[in-house]
């Protein structure tokens, strides 16, 4: 600064340093930069909070999720909030599922191979072998040998399709064939006591169904229907199409089954999905059959009885329309011919 005096005529000049001038602003801006970096740092901090915070719990997720992909399927505890529990509720749920469903698969897996070794059981037959090899001999020793070789023909077919390399599923054609033979066999036996009709359309033949399903129906007939009932004995055994399954219908005019039997026998199958396996009857019986139908076709199969007792009894069995177009119609045609329906 400078000022001029009208007396000596002198100029005072005032200097001042540029420092000292700025040492108030430098004040302000160290101020100004140190607030910076300690919001920068608060900031960075604050959102490595809130990072992993959010981030944990999902890598957590995805580690049970690697984890369960690998055979270990447990839920996991924790009490987040927002999207993160929702997550979590989503897995848990998922896992409890899983669970169930493992278990429930591995319980029928369970119960089909236990059906599979008493199909196998069922399949020999040795009373059924030994009484037909009973029939074929006495036919032979009254001189009845064209009708001994019919005989045995019909037995090696009934043992051919019932063994059929192992396979459970078979076609109607197949079975239908496996139960006519039977039948011819047993009105051999029982001459003055069975008679039978079969009528199962070429066109339904192609359909499959578990292998000797019928059989044992048709053995139930026999022995607790028409022997009982002693003399005129007819079983009539037929099929038709639906929109989506087939019904197979066996009757018979045997001695029909008490009320109170038939009401424990609905029981019985109505139960069949949820009771535990013990509880149900050891025999190979319509229970079983009706069981494994469902568990090999769906929910919507099965088995059905209807009798009037000293009139009928009735065994509907429904089958999901499937075909398999590997199956060898030559197999399924052979023998053929030995055909006796009533």
């Amino acid at each position: 600064a400078n000022s001029t005096s009208g007396k000596v005529n002198w100029t005072v000049v005032s200097c001042t340093p540029l420092s000292a001038l700025m040492t108030g602003q430098s004040i302000i801006n160290r101020f100004i930069i140190g607030a910076g970096i300690v919001a920068c740092l608060f900031v960075l901090l604050a959102s490595l909070a809130i990072s992993r915070s959010i981030s944990r719990p999902i890598h957590t997720l995805t580690q049970t999720i690697s984890e369960a992909a690998e055979g270990d399927w447990k839920t996991v505890d924790r009490s987040d909030s927002g999207e993160v529990e929702i997550l979590y509720s989503g897995f848990n749920h998922l896992m409890s599922r899983v669970k169930t469903l493992m278990e429930e698969i591995y319980h029928e897996q369970e119960e089909k191979n236990e059906y599979q070794f008493r199909l196998l059981q069922s399949q020999i037959k040795p009373h059924f072998l030994y009484n037909t090899l009973q029939t074929i001999k006495a036919l032979i020793d009254l001189g009845m040998n064209d009708t001994a070789g019919e005989c045995t023909a019909a037995m090696s077919t009934f043992y051919r399709i019932s063994l059929s390399r192992g396979a459970e599923i078979i076609s109607l054609g197949e079975e239908g064939e496996l139960i006519r033979q039977y039948l011819y066999i047993q009105k051999l036996r029982y001459a003055d006591t069975l008679d039978y009709s079969f009528e199962i359309p070429v066109t339904l033949q192609q359909y499959l169904l578990p292998k000797m399903t019928l059989q044992p129906i048709l053995e139930n007939a026999i022995y607790h229907g028409i022997k009982e009932k002693g003399i005129g004995g007819f079983i009539a055994v037929s099929a038709e199409e639906n929109e989506d399954t087939i019904t197979v219908n066996i009757r018979d005019n045997g001695v029909g089954i008490e009320h109170q039997t038939l009401s424990a026998l609905r029981g019985m199958l109505a139960r069949a999905d949820t009771e535990p396996r013990h509880t149900r009857p050891d025999s190979f019986g319509l229970v079983s059959i009706h069981r494994r139908i469902r568990l090999l076709m769906g929910n919507k199969c099965g088995v059905m009885v209807d009798s009037e007792p000293g009139v009928y009894t009735a065994v509907t069995v429904t089958i999901r329309k499937t075909i398999h177009h590997g199956l060898k119609e030559a197999d399924k045609h052979e023998q053929d011919g030995i055909d006796r329906g009533g």
